[in-house]
């Protein structure tokens, strides 16, 4: 409960310091809308207490003057609403411009192993749909809720001078409607995560039907009869539990209004007797009966659904805030050092295990690598190989033992900075629909200013895909249909172009060209050494061939580096590393 209502306050100071000036407005604009409808009242029974009362004595002015007294308070009542409505306008602009750099903040900080948990996913795409709509939305409608409160409180003050403690009956009205529509909220949002990781499959499913990187695919295996069946079976089971969601609000929404014009009904019992005896005048009964009716038609449709909102968008707020604190752990983790080169790396009895498994993949592994030499990291599939790159880059934190970068321990470096010095091309790389450009220039201080550094360096690995009408501003990838489409050996050549490209001080190239033949990935991994010179590089594979020019090869073993050396030496001193090697030596017959 008290997590719930720091949320609330925090989302508040929020809300105050990315749109402060309109929300304030929206504030007192709210509190004057709120009191309008108690002052229409006292207006509206002078109003009518002035005509019931015309006699020679009191003259036609008096009427009229009562009469454009309560003309504008209705206008003002209009005026106010106007206004309202464009400072919502501005209140959610101001909202957008500003919290997507919070939430592109608090993602990029939240750590690795977090966000490999289906969970996080889940809940980053929650707090990512439209998070300027569940703002805006839960001020408008803790506004709207705070509008009413006014009148209901202004109403009962004015019926409370009258018939004093039985004038109750609006609180009691009020709370009953709360308390339902607390419920339907609450469910609301319940069902949106309970179905957050379903919503997820049916817009791959989506995007497997419709989007144009599927499109060979779809039409070579003709799978879009049997993906449209999982779609609309995920789709419809979506919909009939939403439909089954709504009739429940309706039925509650429903309920909460008859039980508003009752109270009504018996406020009118009230008003009668003090009416008849002359306690309260005529005009008051008419005008507080008028404003109680008004209230309850706007209070069924809107206070309960304002309400049922604002608890609904209370579990927004929540994921909200868990994404920060997600993203805190990553912030405490890492110290705040700074690292212009990477000299050397070392492992001391270094022991890891993903996170919900109880399998060591490293234990006690121990290394030094040093200077601009050419390293390789070799064995057999899951001999933990990508694991300690993972560590290098810092994507984990949670390992035994040590991990120095230049003698200082990794944990002690900005992990900002230190990501800078590491640029690593994997075998899942991502591909990047902008320009080639801005695909060479992402995650660089500076930009290239020299293009001719690119195109020679697309020249050395025969990336060939320029002509006169494609240039390096051309955007690539599928999303638009004048878009340049790459194969994936030119996708691949370009994630290398980029690390070769980039400033960072260790390159590491992780399987990259596992897709290609062995031959192929031989040719590029010595052109990727040979590109390379200067700086530290790392290749991974689990075909010897390909890394047996790398000046030291480091064979890993159960987690561990058996023995390290050039090729020369390890076929002499190792019988795994030669075994293996002559498993394969078949590959490379024409090398």
């Amino acid at each position: 409960m008290m997590c719930k209502y720091k949320n609330l306050l925090s989302t508040i100071k929020l809300i105050l310091r990315i749109a402060a000036p309109s929300t304030i407005l929206l504030l007192v604009l709210t509190i004057i809308s709120g009191l309008l409808p108690g002052l229409l009242v006292i207006v509206e029974e002078d109003f009518i207490n002035t005509v019931v009362a015309f006699t020679s004595t009191i003259n036609v002015q008096a009427i009229i003057v009562q009469f454009f007294l309560f003309a504008f308070v209705l206008l003002l009542e209009w005026l106010v609403a106007i206004v309202n409505k464009y400072f919502f306008i501005v209140n959610k602009e101001s909202i957008r411009r500003n919290i997507y750099k919070m939430m592109f903040s608090a993602v990029k900080n939240v750590a690795f192993k977090n966000l490999e948990e289906a969970a996080n996913q889940d809940l980053v795409m929650r707090v990512f749909k439209t998070p300027e709509i569940h703002l805006s939305r839960l001020i408008k409608n803790s506004l709207t809720l705070l509008k009413y409160a006014v009148t209901i409180g202004s109403l009962f003050v004015l019926l409370f001078n009258q018939i004093g403690i039985k004038s109750f009956i609006i609180i009691i009205a009020s709370i009953l409607v709360a308390v339902v529509a607390k419920k339907g909220g609450k469910r609301v949002y319940d069902l949106e995560v309970e179905n957050s990781g379903e919503k997820r499959r049916v817009d791959y499913f989506d995007s497997m039907i419709m989007d144009k990187e599927f499109a060979d695919e779809r039409i070579l295996f003709s799978f879009f009869k049997k993906i449209n069946n999982k779609w609309k079976k995920k789709a419809t089971g979506l919909i009939e539990q939403q439909a089954k969601l709504n009739k429940i609000i309706f039925a509650q929404e429903k309920t909460a209004s008859i039980v508003l014009y009752i109270i009504s009904f018996v406020i009118i019992l009230l008003l009668v007797g003090p009416v008849k005896n002359g306690r309260i005048t005529i005009g008051f009964m008419i005008a507080f009966v008028n404003a109680t009716f008004n209230l309850s038609n706007m209070v069924s449709r809107i206070f309960a659904d304002a309400l049922s909102k604002i608890y609904e968008e209370i579990g927004y707020v929540k994921d909200f805030w868990r994404l920060q604190d997600l993203s805190v752990v990553k912030k405490v983790t890492y110290g705040d050092r700074a690292l212009e080169t990477i000299n050397s790396i070392q492992f001391r009895n270094v022991s890891f295990k993903y996170p919900g498994t109880e399998k060591y993949v490293l234990k006690n592994c121990s290394f030094r690598m040093e200077g601009n030499r050419k390293y390789a990291l070799i064995g057999i599939n899951g001999a933990g190989k990508s694991t300690i790159v993972k560590l290098i880059k810092g994507l984990y934190c949670d390992y035994e033992g040590t991990i120095l970068i230049n003698d200082i321990n990794l944990r002690e470096f900005s992990a900002e900075n230190f990501s800078t010095e590491v640029a690593v091309v994997s075998q899942d790389f991502s591909k990047f629909q902008v320009s080639f450009l801005e695909n060479i220039n992402l995650g660089r201080k500076h930009e290239i200013e020299d293009n001719t550094k690119i195109l020679d360096m697309f020249e050395k690995l025969n990336f060939n895909k320029l002509t006169n009408d494609i240039n390096l501003n051309s955007k690539i990838g599928k999303i638009y249909p004048e878009n340049i489409d790459l194969s994936l050996g030119e996708w691949q050549k370009l994630a290398i172009s980029r690390a070769l490209l980039s400033e960072a001080s260790l390159l590491i190239f992780d399987e990259p060209t596992a897709s290609l033949d062995p031959l192929a990935e031989q040719r590029v991994y010595d052109q990727i050494l040979d590109l390379s010179r200067n700086r530290m590089s790392i290749l991974i594979s689990h075909r010897l061939g390909s890394v047996k020019s790398s000046e030291d090869i480091y064979l890993l073993e159960e987690g561990q580096v058996k023995m390290h050396g050039s090729h020369e030496k390890l076929m002499r001193n190792s019988d795994l590393y030669r075994e293996m090697y002559n498993k394969q030596k078949g590959w490379y017959q024409d090398a």
